[in-house]
């Protein structure tokens, strides 16, 4: 039976090449995207499972309880993890690890370079967390504490074809010694750096382990010995607290716990702050659902179009029903059809996803290297055969049932017609395409209507024409005062101040308290604070409600003068806020060592990204712990202003690089993955469109063939070629109609869910929706006529002859 299906099969294709053509670009595209869309998944969805004894791995974040809030941090103590492999025996091993934060400057006898990714770490680091030794030993990584590890891609972005092993590299005022070189880490690894140095090398003395207990500067991870469970960490945590902890924590009225976050689920599910890297499993689920859909899109296509052709096989149907077929025999016939049908698609499909998977679009879309090896994961050889076989059932089975009920003596006599239920099925799986179709465009323009609005908005301070220029050698950030004036002096610099961080990098947060009216502490909560030097106000342009810049005459060695947000100012409920004083830092006994005296608030700005609101925020003066330097310029003459402030680095600093960024452009990448998004609907809205298209031509050529009679009666009655397309148009024209306004709702409930994660929603306008209706109609229409306008063109006397 195969065999005969076989020969069919391929009569079939050399018979009937345009209707070939498009069953197998829709099913192709369609199998392209959802190979895409695993491949995707499983990289996503593997985080951290390469590492050996991963089940083992927990990393340890922190749950402070304040007086009024709840707040969950991926950082823990430093001192958090030998403290309790000290009340436990389940801890195998331990590791800590940091980030030195970004654009810190990394130079050879040769060259300066700056880089962001480089972490400091327990020497035990590739205990927990393996990796492959290019160079160097991997049983002693760290022979000193002056050592540093370097990926492959760094180590030959520095050092080139030269042996990197035992070269130096000088950061700040350290110098350290390549010990060894490692391939780059996986891009499933939640843990980025590139550059690795060893940390924490001395012992920390007991007075130091307990008074670190309250700071969470550190990602911690611990390993479990085999058949333990990590409920004895818990409980060990519990005996240490009630030592070491609960007596500031009854004196601040707070109190702080751990959280254990297993390791293959931190990447997605941990919902702590001020943490690596993550990734949104909502970002996923779209990515998933639009694949899906578009697999359905292809399959309804090929129903479609497959039952278009009846009255074309109604007489090859007959036939073999005269010669003794049973229908039972036709079913099986035509559903392996469809699966040979599905196999061509396939092979279309792998050289389709192997040429998106080169392309640098995809790459820079996904941020991925994905790759088509079979030879590496023969399940994907598996996967792809019964998957595809099980869409070339699915995708076949209405067609074969449909086909194989033609009633035989109507079609060798030539006057089968399908019935209008066969029709009306048809025209639902088109308006569901068109349904699908409508609202991957809407939530494509409302995506990118969100984004432009994020780009657009005023974030409280004037982003535009700042030049970033990192500072974060020590060695040069007392030279940062004469640096400003000097920069400021150029013509066409217009400010310049210095800050810890840019406006969008991670602000701190502390604990700060008020006094009641009767001097007792109240109000203890946690806020956002950052520090910034003179100037910066003035160069971001941020506007003061009240008050002014810093007092520096209220400073002492307990006290200094702050300035605050109107935000803080609401949260406290001030009237005269002023003058007002909030304490922070605790000594031994938990009373606030320190106050703070407000000198100005400032009008609400995003210091962070849109995704969260504007929080209570502390804006400390310092001069001293600079790492950026903000520069105003005049925008045009920016290559002159770039040029000048060149020259006053090269003065000040000759043996560091020049480098810079702009603020705006830094701003955009804190969306960067909500516009990557964006940008994969749009994309794949085109190829919503095209399959849809391919289903809409299928249904008009079934309309056209089960009309052609009436054609050709209404030609000879008189009617104009423009008037029979009219007509064909018009049940379809109520078919597409009727998907736009289904579609209005399902695209506005996805858009809000997903616009759900800023803080700041775009306004939704109403001709967004009537607009790519009108285009969907018009599309159509198109489509539509193009196919009746040939059969309304043809001379009636074909149509309208008895056989």
């Amino acid at each position: 039976m195969f065999e005969t299906s076989w020969r069919f099969f391929i009569r079939a294709i050399q018979k009937h090449r345009s209707y070939t053509a498009l069953n197998v670009l829709g099913l192709a595209v369609g199998l392209a995207v959802t190979l895409l869309v695993v491949l995707y998944l499983k990289s996503e969805l593997t985080y951290d499972r390469h590492h050996p004894h991963h089940e083992r791995i927990y990393r340890l974040s922190s749950l402070f309880y304040f007086e009024n809030t709840d707040n969950h941090f991926a950082q823990s103590s430093m001192s958090l993890a030998p403290m309790l492999q000290r009340e436990t025996d389940a801890i195998e091993s331990f590791v800590r690890i940091g980030s030195a934060g970004d654009n810190i400057l990394l130079k050879t006898s040769k060259q300066a370079y700056y880089e962001d990714k480089v972490f400091y770490a327990d020497t035990t680091y590739f205990d927990l967390f393996p990796s492959t030794f290019i160079a160097g030993d991997a049983n002693d990584p760290f022979p000193t504490s002056t050592s540093i590890v370097l990926t492959n891609s760094l180590a030959k972005h520095i050092f080139g074809d030269e042996d990197p092993l035992g070269q130096t590299i000088r950061t700040n005022n350290n110098r350290f010694t390549v010990s060894a070189v490692i391939e780059d880490l996986p891009e499933n690894n939640h843990i980025q750096f590139k550059a690795l140095l060893p940390a924490f090398t001395t012992a920390m003395d007991e007075e130091e382990l307990q008074r670190t207990l309250w700071v969470a500067s550190t990602y911690t991870y611990i390993k479990l010995y085999p058949n333990r469970d990590i409920t004895e960490i818990t409980r060990a945590f519990d005996r240490m607290h009630d030592k070491y902890m609960v007596e500031i924590s009854r004196a601040i009225n707070s109190d702080y716990d751990i959280k254990p976050e297993q390791l293959a689920s931190i990447h997605y599910s941990s919902q702590a702050q001020f943490d690596l890297a993550k990734g949104k499993a909502d970002y996923l689920f779209v990515f998933a659902g639009v694949g899906v859909l578009i697999l359905a899109l292809a399959m309804i296509n090929y129903m479609n179009l497959s039952t278009a052709r009846a009255s074309q096989r109604a007489k090859e149907i007959a036939v073999r029903k005269v010669l003794g077929s049973t229908r039972r025999d036709l079913v099986w016939q035509l559903l392996i059809e469809s699966v040979l049908m599905t196999m061509l698609a396939l092979l279309v499909s792998v050289v389709l996803v192997e040429i998106i998977l080169q392309s640098i679009y995809f790459q820079e879309l996904t941020q991925k290297s994905l790759k088509l090896d079979v030879l590496a994961e023969p399940w994907l050889i598996y996967f792809g055969l019964i998957f595809t076989i099980g869409v070339g059932l699915l995708s076949g089975l209405y067609p074969a049932l449909a086909l194989s009920k033609i009633p035989s003596i109507k079609s060798l006599k030539g006057s089968y017609k399908a019935g209008k239920k066969g029709l009306r099925f048809r025209r639902l799986l088109v308006g569901v395409q068109f349904t699908i179709s409508i609202s991957v465009v809407v939530l494509a323009v409302l995506m990118t209507q969100q984004m432009d609005y994020l780009s657009d908005r005023y974030l409280g301070f004037n982003k535009e024409d700042i030049v970033i220029v990192p500072i974060q050698d020590t060695s040069l950030r007392g030279q940062v005062p004469d640096l400003i004036r000097a920069m400021e002096s150029e013509e066409f610099v217009i400010s310049a101040a210095a800050a810890h961080s840019s406006p969008g990098e991670t602000v701190g947060r502390m604990l700060m308290a008020t006094r009641n009216l009767n001097g007792a502490l109240s109000n203890r909560d946690a806020v956002d604070y950052m520090r910034v030097g003179p100037g910066y106000f003035n160069t971001l342009e941020i506007d003061f409600v009240e008050g002014g810049s810093f007092d520096h005459s209220l400073k002492t060695d307990t006290s200094e003068s702050i300035v605050v947000n109107q935000a803080l100012v609401d949260h406290y409920g001030w009237e005269n806020p002023i003058g007002k004083i909030l304490e922070w830092g605790v000594d031994e006994s938990g009373v606030p060592s320190r106050t703070a005296i407000i000198s100005g608030v400032v009008r609400d700005f995003n210091a962070a990204s849109m995704h969260t609101d504007i929080e209570p925020t502390v804006i400390f003066y310092d001069d001293l712990m600079m790492n950026t330097l903000l520069v105003r310029v005049n925008s045009q003459q920016l290559k002159k202003a770039l040029a000048q402030m060149e020259a006053v680095w090269a003065k000040t600093d000759l043996d560091r690089p020049f480098a810079f960024s702009f603020l705006d452009e830094n701003l955009e990448r804190l969306y960067a993955d909500d516009s990557r998004q964006a940008r994969l609907i749009s994309t794949l809205t085109w190829v919503t469109i095209l399959i849809s298209s391919l289903g809409l031509l299928g249904l008009a050529s079934y309309t056209t063939q089960q009309r052609y009679r009436e054609i050709g009666v209404r030609k000879v009655l008189g009617a104009s070629a423009n008037q029979i397309v009219n007509t064909l148009f018009r049940d379809i024209a109520i078919l597409v109609g009727a998907a736009v306004l289904f579609s209005i709702p399902l695209s506005y409930a996805v858009f809000k869910i997903w616009v759900s994660n800023f803080s700041y929603a775009a306004p939704v306008y109403w001709y967004t929706f009537f607009a790519t209706g009108a285009v969907a109609i018009a599309i159509a229409y198109v489509i539509v006529s193009v196919h009746s306008f040939q059969a309304a063109r043809k001379n009636p006397v074909h149509s309208l002859k008895y056989e």
